[in-house]
């Protein structure tokens, strides 16, 4: 069961990407960043209500626990759509990526969990094809384009594989939406306060709220619920499984989202990336078996 959620949270999280992307051709990464998670936000809330489970918040045991795993996880949604603005989703999405190996570094650290020799040779993979998927062609990717996506990208894999950790560190008997909708409570408290701070919500900028057509407020709505939805089913997979595994079949979502842009929207995949592709897929499946 726990396989097959992590498996339905990569296909969701591979359509949000798709739809967020769209919505930041005309929308402020920061805006996208505060509505999405709004959205995840009232998602969780609406499962909590009918699991029943408000009460159990006298049953948190590791409150610093959840307290780090909410942190960091706001700094990786910020990161994330600020990579997300400026790079490709096929790039973005394999740098994330990223947070199967700082995962596992941790994990074998922290939580002693042992890396096998198939877990090192899908490593060497992932990174090859992270390589390979973000180094730009001359054609597409002029020189003087602006890098710092990777940087942003990095950031938040890093960030993100420290929340899981400390997600998977937190065994307090409550429910798994309950304790997700408390992180991504603090998660959208910090995104509007970087939204307001950063003067992305005024009506005077060329990508003021204002001025976003509905075809991209739904977009951006869209990628929310898509990725409220695997975020649900994400967590819960990791009371079911260990945290490096989840993650591991939950970063398939490079895969899926490269197969919209390319089907969908008509995006040309270059022999670089469908070769960097290929080394991803192996690199999750060794991670996996």
């Amino acid at each position: 069961m726990g396989l097959f959620l992590a498996l339905l949270a990569s296909v969701s999280s591979g359509v949000s990407a798709v739809y967020s992307k769209k919505g930041l051709g005309e929308a402020d990464q920061y805006l996208v960043n505060a509505v999405t998670n709004l959205v995840i936000v009232v998602i969780f809330a609406a499962a909590v209500l009918m699991s029943g489970s408000f009460e159990q918040l006298t049953e948190l045991q590791h409150p610093i626990y959840l307290t780090i795993s909410s942190l960091t996880l706001s700094a990786a949604w910020v990161f994330y759509y600020l990579g997300l603005a400026d790079g490709p989703v096929g790039g973005v999405l394999a740098l994330q990526n990223l947070a199967i190996i700082f995962t596992m570094i941790l994990e074998s650290l922290v939580l002693g969990i042992e890396i096998r020799n198939t877990m090192l040779f899908g490593v060497g993979l992932i990174a090859a094809a992270s390589v390979l998927m973000t180094e730009p062609s001359r054609e597409r990717h002029p020189s003087g384009q602006s890098r710092r996506w990777v940087l942003y990208e990095i950031l938040s894999a890093m960030f993100m594989s420290v929340s899981f950790i400390f997600t998977k560190m937190d065994t307090s008997p409550v429910d798994s939406n309950l304790a997700s909708g408390i992180r991504y409570s603090v998660v959208t408290i910090t995104a509007f306060i970087l939204m307001f701070l950063t003067g992305s919500h005024r009506t005077g900028g060329s990508r003021s709220a204002r001025r976003i057509s509905c075809a991209a407020w739904r977009s951006i709505v869209l990628g929310g619920v898509f990725l409220g939805i695997g975020y649900i089913a994400l967590y819960k997979a990791m009371t079911l499984n260990t945290a490096i595994l989840v993650t591991t079949i939950f970063r398939f979502n490079v895969v899926f989202a490269s197969v919209l842009f390319t089907v969908f929207l008509k995006e040309k995949q270059s022999f670089r990336s469908v070769l960097g592709l290929c080394a991803m897929t192996g690199g999750i499946v060794l991670f996996a078996v």
